[in-house]
């Protein structure tokens, strides 16, 4: 019986990469980003219970840094009418009777001992007759995709199963920083599907279970929470020396670009975990003349809501699908499909600048090494 760290739904897509790394140590971690996030996910969640006011006066009232919240689309996304939701619903379900059950609400995740059951938390639950509604919230930087996503799948299941539903339809919900949020289309399940579900999650518990496997080198190494623990990531500095053009075959090529691409992951997580410790310590004297800094980093976004309004003149109601972040790139394509026009493009873009529909977004910092000024 596996009894290393929780097996839950916002970790079974890193576990399927790489089932070994349930059994390391995870260091607790968190920064501002993930602050911000979980009072996102409060304020939804009070404005559920306790009505829109309250979460204002809650969480934004006197923040000047939380007043996009102010202007929250989420009453429009279920016709402004709440009673028939619940909010932050955590199920266990047990991968070996395919059985599922409700454990609490507004527990933090904070999941009771009960190795072999696989956990999670909906944020939005909806029960119909023979349906169940899944709406799962994201607040991160960029759109998370729901195709193919474990957690959604996982929690499709699980409440499916807890509450006797035949189907289960989920989606994703994005919060930008204006406080808008996107949505997608339910994707529906039928029994079959959530059968298969049922199937894929109990191989992955077993293999979890069983420990199998060596650790596997890949791009999700940058998100894994073991990933200072891990033996492959202490070795790697070694496996990059043995790496050398002249023998690198196609053969060895594979394993050579798994290989660099795991360095790269290191680089980009280091960088983080040292800009973040040098925000919170502020400038560190490097004893040789120099400093390193943390600067804070931005970018010119479109926000959506002023950004879909504008688009309508040109393009007409259609031109940005629902679902479909609005981007440079999402306007440049929806251009070329109605009208390919260069100018008809830069006339739309003058237009969001003039309408004021871009947003400089806080980026995470960046070092920079300073000289030390003499006294």
């Amino acid at each position: 019986m596996f009894h290393g760290n929780v097996l839950s739904a916002s970790n079974l897509g890193q576990a399927d990469k790489c089932p070994a790394m349930m059994h390391l140590p995870w260091p607790k971690f968190t920064n501002k980003y993930m602050e911000e996030g979980n009072l996102k996910h409060r304020f939804v969640q009070d404005w559920i219970n306790h009505g829109r006011e309250y979460a204002l006066e809650t969480h934004v009232s006197g923040r000047e840094d939380y007043s996009p919240l102010s202007v929250c689309n989420l009453e429009d996304l279920f016709g402004g009418v709440f009673d028939d939701l619940i909010s932050e619903v955590s199920f266990s379900w047990d991968p070996k009777s395919d059985t599922a059950e409700e454990i609490g609400q507004n527990l933090d995740r904070d999941y009771p001992d009960q190795p072999g059951q696989i956990f999670g938390t909906a944020d939005i639950i909806r029960a119909g007759k023979d349906s169940i509604f899944v709406d799962d919230l994201k607040t991160g930087a960029r759109p998370v995709s729901q195709y193919n996503n474990y957690q959604l799948q996982f929690l499709a299941l699980a409440a499916a199963r807890a509450y006797g539903a035949k189907q289960a339809y989920v989606r994703l919900l994005w919060m930008d920083e204006t406080g808008h949020i996107t949505t997608h289309d339910y994707i529906g399940l039928d029994a079959y599907e959530l059968d298969q579900l049922a199937d894929k999650f109990k191989a992955l518990a077993e293999d979890v279970a069983d420990g199998a496997g060596d650790y596997i080198f890949g791009e999700h190494c940058a998100r894994c929470p073991a990933f200072t623990a891990c033996p492959k990531q202490v070795r790697l500095p070694k496996a990059l020396a043995k790496i050398s053009g002249d023998k690198i075959t196609p053969r060895t090529l594979p394993k050579a670009y798994s290989t660099y691409m795991a360095a790269k992951n290191i680089v980009k997580t280091m960088g983080e975990v040292l800009a973040t410790a040098v925000e919170q310590m502020g400038p560190v004297d490097l004893g040789d003349g120099t400093s390193l800094e943390c600067t804070p980093g931005s970018r010119k976004e479109l926000s959506a809501k002023p950004a879909l309004d504008t688009l309508c003149k040109f393009l007409g109601p259609t031109a940005i699908p629902d679902g479909v972040s609005v981007s440079k790139a999402s306007i440049r394509r929806a251009v070329d499909l109605h009208c390919p026009s260069p100018q008809l493009f830069k006339d739309i873009m003058d237009e969001l600048e003039k309408e004021g529909a871009f947003v400089v977004k806080e980026t995470r910092p960046s070092l920079k090494i300073k000289k030390v000024k003499d006294d």
